[in-house]
């Protein structure tokens, strides 16, 4: 469960963030590069905890110096045969997820006719076998890199020397605090490098390299200009599939659930943490409000669970009306079982948003009072008007409920005809539009960097648990050479109520029994 930080924990986080950069900068000066970059990947996924920044520039600055340490063999040979060649780098393959489904409608799209490869890093789901089929369709090939390197520089080498010999342009898919990608294409002697940032709102590591920003909304633009301080952005809407053809699962969606053919049918979609509640505002107890307003009415929502004992609870409550079934592959009997589609909030979702809109279904949009930063946008539906407040949202599910099978679907009409304009056929003609730079160029900065407002920085966060414990497993895992250093241990006694409990604590979580006497009167 993600949990809303606190102001010192921010900090706290902040501080921990800071000696990672401290003790990689410390470890490149006395030549211990793979331990310098492992000190870097920490610190990018430690900001996956919280730490009040979308990007640090500090962070970026040692990784184009790690960059700047490889040396390759050969040089990069853009193609001479006219076709283009695209490589995508993802971090991991996994089989449900937004970012695989975008890659695959990418690649399926393929307006130009261009090649299509694939480079993963760390992971690749066995069950994704619909993304290598995609590739080898554009003649293109799946590149494992998972078994070819023991260190972060081994991969990041092998990286660039597959771009090298590979690809005309690269387009990072990769997890947020992925360092590698940055230590590979951290040189001038690259293709262009075009970043798809499928997490505006989050810390992310590559802005040094990014020639241009994709975003999938408007509101990412505006975040990365006022908080990364990246200005080459460009909008490419989601891809989604053609409309998809009508369903027969419909009725046997309903019959599993034991949903009565005749009930209006809810649904909502998206990660069960975009559901947790935050300062007050909380999805479950809005959406009991709309089942106990529209009498018989259900709601299925996919990607919560009944392991959760907040939607457990939800189910006993309404009595089996709010009904969460986990994530789900096949998507389109829900939505032919659905009446009315629920964006799910405080975090909105914009791909199921999206998809259920292309599907047909009439839609309620998060609440307006929420920080643009969570909710949806975008040309497709910018038409439908949102709520002002959670009281508006369950007065507009009312309403909708209570019009004519026929009136709604003349909504959902209108609705699927914009997101098949601008996210189908309309995706394709965008791509063919691309401005892709001529070159790679490195984008170092200079500048401080911004940090969010602080009501802002306590919600967002993709880490669940405690930072520091990570930040110890870690350095167990990789043998890190630990060194505690003054500024750490202020913010620990600015923390933890005594500096006793402080050393105890820092020697009980980075080494264990047996090496702690050794370092006892060291730290």
């Amino acid at each position: 469960m993600m949990m809303e930080l606190t102001g010192a924990q921010l900090n706290f986080n902040r501080s921990l963030f800071d000696w990672c950069l401290r003790n990689a900068e410390r470890t490149h000066a006395i030549g211990h590069k793979i331990q310098s970059a492992r000190w870097c990947q920490l610190a990018g996924k430690l900001a996956g905890f919280g730490c009040g920044m979308l990007v640090s520039h500090e962070l970026e600055a040692l990784l184009l110096k790690l960059a700047a340490d490889i040396k390759t063999t050969m040089p990069w040979q853009p193609s001479q045969a006219g076709t283009r060649r695209w490589l995508h780098v993802m971090t991991r393959t996994d089989s449900i997820g937004g970012h695989n489904a975008l890659l695959k409608r990418w690649i399926h799209a393929n307006p130009l006719g261009e090649r299509h490869s694939i480079a993963v890093l760390e992971y690749l789901d066995p069950e994704e076998t619909e993304l290598h089929a995609a590739v080898r369709q554009t003649g293109g090939e799946f590149f494992s890199l998972v078994e070819y390197a023991d260190t972060p520089l081994e991969c990041a080498r092998n990286l660039r020397e597959l771009a090298h010999a590979q690809a005309d342009v690269i387009v990072l898919h990769h997890h947020m605090w992925d360092v590698i990608p940055t230590i590979a294409f951290g040189v001038a002697d690259c293709p262009p490098v075009l970043l798809l940032n499928m997490a505006d709102h989050l810390f992310w590591v590559g802005a040094a390299i990014s020639d241009m920003v994709l975003q999938i909304r408007p509101e990412g633009t505006e975040l990365t200009r006022e908080f990364r301080g990246v200005d080459r952005s460009h909008l490419l809407n989601i891809p989604l599939p053609e409309k998809p053809t009508a369903d027969a699962t419909a009725v046997d969606v309903r019959k599993t659930l034991g949903i009565p053919e005749d009930a209006c049918v809810y649904l909502t979609l998206g990660r069960e943490s975009k559901y947790e509640p935050r300062e007050g505002i909380d999805f479950l107890a809005t959406a009991g409000k709309i089942i106990d307003t529209v009498p018989g009415a259900y709601l299925i929502a996919i990607g919560p669970s009944r392991n959760n004992p907040a939607w457990d609870r939800a189910f006993r409550e309404s009595e089996g009306r709010i009904v969460a079934v986990g994530s789900q592959r096949a998507l389109q009997g829900y939505f032919a079982a659905a009446d009315i589609y629920l964006e799910g909030f405080p975090f909105g979702s914009l791909t199921a948003l999206l998809e259920a809109g292309l599907a047909g279904l009439p839609c309620v949009r998060a609440p307006d009072f929420l920080p643009p930063i969570y909710r949806s946008n975008g040309p497709a539906i910018d038409h439908i008007q949102p709520p002002v407040s959670t009281d508006g949202y369950v007065e507009q599910a009312r309403l909708l409920a209570l019009r004519p099978p026929v009136e709604r679907k003349q909504i959902g009409c209108e609705l699927s005809g914009k997101v098949e304009k601008y996210h189908c056929a309309g995706w394709s003609e965008g791509l063919k539009r691309l401005p892709i730079p001529a070159a790679h160029k490195l984008h170092p900065s200079t500048a401080a960097t911004t940090a969010l407002p602080l009501d802002d920085a306590k919600l967002l966060r993709w880490s669940e648990g405690d930072a520091m414990s990570y930040a110890a497993w870690y350095a167990r895992r990789y043998a890190m050479n630990v060194k505690m250093d003054p500024p750490l241990l202020l913010a620990c006694l600015r923390g933890l109520p005594s500096l006793d409990r402080t050393l105890a604590l820092f020697r009980s979580i980075f080494f264990p029994p047996t090496v702690q006497p050794v370092i006892k009167g060291i730290t």
